[in-house]
């Protein structure tokens, strides 16, 4: 998820132990512990995010009140994680371009973008790692939506259907989505 590891930061030896193994057990992101006298910006910069207990720089990005609500702590670092991964600019195909910080699908040949959701970008995400072999449907809705077990749900498909639309909105064609046996794949165009 993230590209280096989470810092947690406090003169409060127990804050830093339990908020470190708390994180690391619920999101699965390797945490350190620091004091506020061992942090300086080199330290920072070291680290995805870092979270302390009270401001420590520009750079801090997580700041816990206390007293402390773990699960909104948590909620807030997987949402800034989150934010982290989203790619700057990512080609889908020769024709479409994902901009990830902005949010929006752009057509290379006409110019036009339209702006899409983070489910409708997690989707694009991973049709394009998927490849040529395309991704099935329980897989996505795992990947995209967290469904554990294949649910009678038309989530993936109602989002397809979405992002075909937009796609149409841009080009006047609607196949870069394309539905294979049992799930989809993003097509060469």
């Amino acid at each position: 998820m993230a590209s280096a590891p989470i810092i947690i930061v406090s003169d409060d030896k127990d804050f830093t132990s339990v908020i470190a193994e708390q994180v690391s057990a619920e999101l699965g992101v390797p945490c350190h512990e620091a004091t506020l006298q061992e942090l300086n910006d080199k330290t920072i910069s070291d680290y995805t995010l870092v979270v302390s207990d009270r401001p420590v720089s520009a750079q801090a990005l997580v700041v816990s009140a206390k007293p402390l609500r773990v699960q909104d702590m948590l909620a807030q670092i997987e949402e800034l994680l989150h934010k982290a991964s989203v790619p700057e600019s990512r080609s889908l195909s020769a024709s479409y371009c994902l901009r990830g910080r902005q949010k929006q699908l752009m057509h290379e040949t006409t110019g036009k973008s339209v702006d899409i959701t983070d489910k409708e970008m997690q989707l694009l995400l991973a049709l394009a790692d998927a490849g040529t072999s395309g991704m099935r449907r329980e897989l996505l809705l795992k990947r995209v939506w967290g469904f554990e077990s294949p649910e009678d749900t038309h989530t993936l498909e109602t989002h397809v259907y979405r992002l075909r639309s937009k796609i149409k909105e841009l080009s006047g064609d609607d196949s870069l989505i394309v539905a294979t046996d049992g799930g989809y794949k993003m097509a060469a165009l």
